[in-house]
């Protein structure tokens, strides 16, 4: 299932922030690779995801533009990085918990458009049902003549 992988890869991913709030169960190793291969997981997911959506003939652009979104959205992410990260006087980094904190709340909003978009293309890969089955209880007559 698309969903619990993707769920897994969030939590790996999740994981993997974790010294950034200064909380570091396992070597800074390990969490690197959980994090290198839950980010992996995803991508793999969300890329399966994507492909679904347009029509045959349109992907190519569809997935250009889907380019250019993520690269405005690192640009963004780069640019409220910079400002939330400053250097101590005794030359430490601070404000790497927000942009962790940052990335695990895009992290979550990414998992329920997945969730919305997966359900969405369920719901029109459904086969249409007519009107006249759902709305109108059948016809006595037309039961008679069979």
């Amino acid at each position: 299932n698309s969903r619990a992988l993707v769920g897994l890869a969030i939590l790996g991913f999740s994981l993997g922030l974790l010294p950034f709030w200064g909380w570091q169960p396992v070597p800074l190793l390990c969490l690197f690779a959980v994090f290198m291969a839950s980010n992996a997981v995803r991508n793999v997911a969300l890329a399966s995801l994507n492909s679904e959506i347009p029509a045959p003939h349109e992907r190519a652009g569809f997935m250009a533009l889907q380019n250019i979104i993520q690269d405005l959205g690192m640009t963004v992410a780069a640019i409220v990085a910079t400002q939330l990260i400053i250097i101590s006087p005794n030359g430490q980094l601070l404000g790497l918990g927000w942009v962790a904190a940052l990335s695990v709340i895009m992290l979550i909003f990414v998992l329920f458009i997945f969730v919305k978009l997966q359900n969405c293309l369920a719901f029109q890969a459904r086969p249409s049902e007519p009107a006249s089955h759902a709305l109108v209880p059948p016809n006595p007559q037309s039961l008679d003549q069979s």
